[in-house]
């Protein structure tokens, strides 16, 4: 548990509410917001204002150096309610009247006034008043959708990279998810995918295009994630393969659509990007060693002749995943449903399965079945041997899991460590990537 300072401001942006006593700013202790997973501290914000929140940024997060770990974080909440109707222990201000402050014992002067404008600009939640404009707007879409009228909405995620809240209607479930440029394009790509196998995604409800984001259905059952059945394993990477094997005739017109097209030249030039100077100010951040990177540089060349033979067998392009976690894929009765496309690209699709066979979440069902990541990658295959051999799959597959692992570092330079503000814990996802590389190197 640690302390979680609350900025709580009214739809303007003019107003906050302090301790009506001391004036100073609310503060709760609940677990450290990670990953922008905001729902408990929405309700503990919820118990101790008696007003309900949405969270719309993380102003500091104060990390402990020696363990990494957050020791405080300051956030920032829109009311949903009249600052007014808060308890009577807290009464509103103008935020003029807020003056910088120390977070002692670790911090330096923080001044909450300053941290809001600061970039407020660059995501369309991070400004007071799009909580209250979500709200309206799914109020409206709900009935003409056929879902009836809104009767709850809870926010699940609030960070750099989305801002997703669960509603409840009087006909279902729905999720409202927003993302940032570049991440706006998921959108575009459930709509196209779904013209082609609309069993594998998500249905595309309505776009909320002030928010750049969509409407889906909240599907039962349940994640990759918590389902040790290898079987659901199993089908969940010959479906990603039908998927892709039906979306190579889309590839021309996804990019049409702002989907960006990733070719082997973008790959040599990501992992030049990727080693040259960049490298020097992530390499804290991600816990690479020094003799990692070495290692990695030592391999180059080695890997620029592995780009060079997978380019050879022509494995067509098609849509490459970018973030196929096992959460990111929901098990139901009509099978494997993948969600969250907002990192996806047009390019070498092998490159998708390397973190659904990869990550932890493969552990359970692989004490059941200790040869399921060779079933998967037959699974995998099979769909694609209409369009080569089978030795040349398989060599492709080999050759694709280092280069995977560096086309995920390199994207994540590109495209997601630029937006982070305060949720540096990604950097270590990059590390990951990078010992991935190393590992497959040979």
């Amino acid at each position: 548990m640690i302390a979680h300072i609350l900025v709580v401001v009214d739809a303007s942006g003019d107003r906050l509410l302090v301790d009506r006593a001391s004036g100073m700013l609310p503060v709760v202790r609940a677990p450290p917001v990670s990953s922008g997973e905001v729902a408990e501290l929405n309700r503990s914000a919820h118990q101790l204002l008696g007003n309900p929140v949405f969270a719309l940024r993380c102003l500091q997060n104060d990390i402990n150096p020696t363990t990494r770990k957050p020791r405080h974080q300051v956030h920032l909440l829109e009311s949903v309610r009249p600052l007014e109707a808060a308890s009577s222990s807290w009464r509103a201000v103008d935020c003029e009247q807020i003056k910088p402050f120390s977070i002692t014992p670790h911090a330096a002067i923080f001044d909450p006034v300053q941290a809001m404008q600061r970039h407020a600009a660059r995501r369309p939640w991070w400004q007071p008043g799009f909580a209250q404009a979500s709200l309206g707007w799914l109020e409206q879409t709900a009935p003409a959708i056929g879902a009836g009228r809104v009767t709850a909405v809870e926010q699940l995620r609030c960070w750099e990279f989305a801002w997703l809240v669960r509603v409840t209607t009087e006909q279902g479930s729905w999720y409202l998810k927003c993302s940032p440029p570049p991440l706006d394009i998921e959108a575009d790509i459930v709509e196209r995918l779904a013209e082609i196998r609309p069993q594998n995604v998500p249905h595309l409800a309505a776009r909320y295009r002030a928010g750049s984001g969509f409407l889906m259905p909240a599907y039962s059952g349940p994640l990759l994630s918590a389902c040790d059945r290898p079987a659901a394993w199993i089908d969940t990477a010959a479906e990603f393969a039908r998927l892709q094997v039906s979306a190579i005739d889309a590839t021309s017109d996804l990019v049409a659509r702002g989907v960006p097209r990733r070719t082997s030249a973008d790959l040599h030039a990501g992992i030049a990007e990727l080693f040259g100077g960049q490298m020097n100010d992530m390499q804290r951040r991600a816990g690479i060693r020094d003799n990692e990177i070495e290692t990695l540089r030592d391999a180059l060349p080695r890997f620029s002749e592995m780009i060079g033979e997978l380019d050879r067998l022509g494995v067509p392009l098609s849509i490459d995943h970018g973030d196929l976690w096992a959460p990111n894929v929901i098990i139901g009765a009509g099978g494997p449903r993948f969600l969250d496309w907002s990192d996806a690209s047009i390019g070498h699709p092998f490159f998708s399965m390397l973190p659904l066979l990869t990550a932890d979440a493969i552990t359970a069902p692989l004490e059941r079945d200790p040869r399921l990541r060779t079933r998967m990658r037959q699974a995998y295959l099979e769909p694609w041997q209409r369009l080569l051999g089978t030795n040349s799959l398989l060599r492709a597959w080999k050759l694709a899991r280092p280069l995977a692992a560096l086309q995920l570092a390199a994207s994540y330079c590109q495209r997601i460590l630029p937006l982070v503000d305060t949720e540096h814990q990604v950097y270590r996802t990059l590390g990951w990537f990078l010992r991935l590389a190393i590992r497959y190197r040979h």
